[in-house]
């Protein structure tokens, strides 16, 4: 093999191995630990990429470039609905390859017991605190885009800081890492509710959000509680691809709209941050 080759062979084990790592381990992690990762030593990787950032960069490109690609290929089927099955399926089909290539299978019980209740001490690390309001409106901000006014936030980290304290914040993780979270909690009138349901990016399709509805669903059964309740903003008037694909993805576990509610009268203080006129869809599921 030429020097060239098995130069090209150790820039993209490198970048499968930041792909991995980053997901792991958030961007704390160094470009040392991703050549350990990758089985390469650490000159190797400064080779290739001067500091982290630029191998970040790598990593996002192609991440960019892969969801320009899905879309292309979905846009291709005549059907609608098959379409963006299509474009949310093939990231799935990639992250389970994935997880398979670097651990041997696992079962859906043992995926949710990365899941916990984050301790109300918690509530202080303000470190913390910022990660989880950073994934928070990242996910946020590309999932309801063309909602809000651009540049408005979901959360802030006197809200997170709050839900801590109050005992209503889950997270989910892969080590230290934390790769999902949502609001859990008890509404006065005796259902349980969960919120604020969100994956890593890195971790799309990975079936992050339902081992998190799976917790929060055996976590109501645990308080005899019969009811579990989500919301879910929906714009009036045309149709936002992410929200219609969480429509049918939560009626496709067992949920049903109980309650078209108007934003304004529920939620009155979002009304000037929102960019498009939206209801909300009161969802319940019998458990």
């Amino acid at each position: 093999m030429s020097v060239r080759s098995d130069s090209a062979r150790n820039r993209a084990r490198l970048i499968e191995s930041a792909r991995e790592v980053f997901a792991e381990r958030g961007f704390g992690a160094t470009l040392d630990d991703v050549a350990r990762h990758a089985g390469l030593g650490t000159g190797t990787a400064y080779r290739h990429f001067p500091n982290k950032q630029a191998l970040a960069a790598e990593v996002l490109a192609g991440a960019t470039e892969q969801i320009a690609v899905d879309a292309r290929e979905s846009l291709a089927i005549d059907d609608p609905w098959e379409a963006l099955v299509a474009f949310f399926e093939r990231p799935a089909a990639v992250a389970r390859a994935r997880a398979a290539r670097r651990s041997p299978p696992n079962d859906h019980e043992g995926r949710q017991e990365m899941m916990e209740r984050v301790e109300r001490e918690r509530s202080a690390d303000e470190r913390f605190v910022a990660e989880l309001t950073e994934l928070v409106n990242e996910v946020y901000a590309a999932g309801e885009k063309g909602i809000w006014i651009e540049g408005t936030d979901r959360t802030s980290p006197a809200e997170i800081a709050a839900m801590i304290e109050a005992g209503h914040l889950v997270v989910a993780r892969d080590g230290d890492a934390v790769i999902g979270a949502m609001r859990l909690q008890r509404l006065p009138t005796g259902e349980a509710e969960f919120g604020m349901l969100v994956a890593h990016p890195a971790r799309r399709g990975a079936g992050i959000g339902r081992d998190l509805i799976a917790y929060a669903e055996d976590w109501a059964r645990s308080q005899n509680l019969r009811t579990m309740q989500l919301e879910l903003l929906f714009p009036r008037g045309w149709t936002h691809p992410v929200k219609q694909f969480l429509h049918d993805w939560y009626q496709r576990l067992g949920y049903r709209v109980v309650r078209h509610g108007d934003l304004g009268d529920d939620y009155p203080d979002l009304i000037p941050r929102l960019a498009t006129e939206c209801d909300f869809l009161v969802f319940h599921k019998a458990l």
